[in-house]
């Protein structure tokens, strides 16, 4: 009796799948904090000591992990249900809580697509094509720094390396969307509906002193090349930030030019959606826009359409908003989650699986 009932449990599972009109993409991009550096035996150690296991509780299955049956993620071609593993190899990212977070609060399927290189920066690979080229000065510079470990490099070839993983990025996206129905048949055949745009980058702009000064426009480029390239003009966008040195902490003469270009950034008209009248609708952002964090280290999720999101919690996931379908892994804790978490992804601009995506030039 019990084994019937599950089989029938899973059926109508897979038939409210299917019904669905629409699935919901999240799009997570940057460098290696977005690849995700957790390491598997660490969070099986924290999700099972007395002291830490109900924060990870939402996460586990009994003894194990939980696999999720109504979220999926592609990253980079490694794909299947959601669950532990997605980050750099044997590791974990963002993407596990945050699938959580979003398929909870969503009835329509969900696909994580993410698109992260470790070590890339803003300025350089995931420059987005309206940012221009650098000045020649800058290009000349390269270029001879760069021919002394390649006598044979060209100043085409440096030319064509800015915008290479913002290029890259549009191809992960459109390969993983072609891919989906035929890697993920549980998913249905719903309209692809772009909800979210994840952007988790900074290290290596940091540390160069003109990235750093041009963080701030770069950055507005991307979030408005994205949504032109992507044909989704009201894609919601949250940018974290690192909690280095932790919550309360001042920020490093180096890293304060940074964070208060993610600040100005959001305060762009460019960067909010337009409503059908074509007026902007911006919400005021700050350092923790969206989010709160408690002594337990538990934070919500961000709620704007577009925010920045300082990532100070204590522990590596937090717990998720409350939501409409979750799988046996889910329902644990789930009394503790927010509605609101995830209201900024709400949006309903339906770009459809066949419009396609307009990549920039390899």
């Amino acid at each position: 009796m019990k084994q019937l009932l599950v089989l029938l449990a899973g059926l109508l599972l897979s038939v409210s799948a299917e019904a669905s009109e629409t699935i919901k993409v999240f799009i997570l991009a940057g460098q290696s904090n977005m690849e995700g550096k957790a390491q598997l035996p660490l969070m099986e150690h924290v999700a099972t000591q007395p002291a830490t296991a109900e924060r990870f509780a939402h996460l586990r299955d009994g003894d194990g992990w939980g696999v999720r049956d109504d979220v999926w993620i592609d990253f980079l071609g490694r794909k299947g249900p959601l669950t532990v593993g997605y980050g750099s190899r044997n590791r974990v990212g963002v993407e596990l809580d945050f699938g959580h977070v979003v398929g909870d609060h969503f009835e329509e399927p969900v696909l994580l697509i993410k698109a992260a290189w470790g070590g890339r920066s803003l300025y350089r690979d995931f420059r987005p094509p309206s940012a221009g080229l650098p000045g020649a000065e800058t290009l000349d510079l390269l270029l001879k720094g760069e021919q002394k470990k390649n006598p044979e490099r060209t100043m085409e070839e440096v030319k064509a390396s800015f915008g290479r993983d913002y290029r890259g990025m549009l191809r992960e996206v459109e390969r993983a969307m072609k891919e989906a129905r035929g890697a993920f048949p549980a998913m249905g055949e719903g309209a692809f509906e772009l909800s979210g745009f994840v952007w988790f980058q900074g290290w290596n702009d940091l540390v160069n002193e003109a990235a750093v000064a041009d963080y701030e426009r770069n950055l507005t480029c991307l979030i408005r090349d994205v949504r032109r390239d992507l044909r989704a003009p009201d894609l919601p966008f949250v940018v974290g930030q690192l909690g280095v040195g932790g919550v309360g902490r001042p920020d490093s003469r180096r890293r304060r030019p940074l964070r208060r270009g993610f600040l100005r950034t959001s305060r762009i008209p460019g960067w909010w959606p337009r409503t059908s009248s074509g007026t902007s609708v911006p919400r005021r952002s700050s350092t923790r826009a969206g989010e709160t964090t408690s002594r337990s280290g538990r934070r919500s999720a961000p709620t704007s359409p577009s925010t920045i999101w300082g990532a100070r919690s204590r522990s590596a996931t937090s717990a998720g908003p409350s939501g409409k379908r979750s799988s046996s892994s889910t329902r644990r804790g789930v009394a503790e989650r927010t509605e609101s978490s995830a209201s900024g992804f709400g949006q309903r601009k339906r770009p459809g699986p066949d419009r396609g995506i307009q990549p920039g030039p390899s």
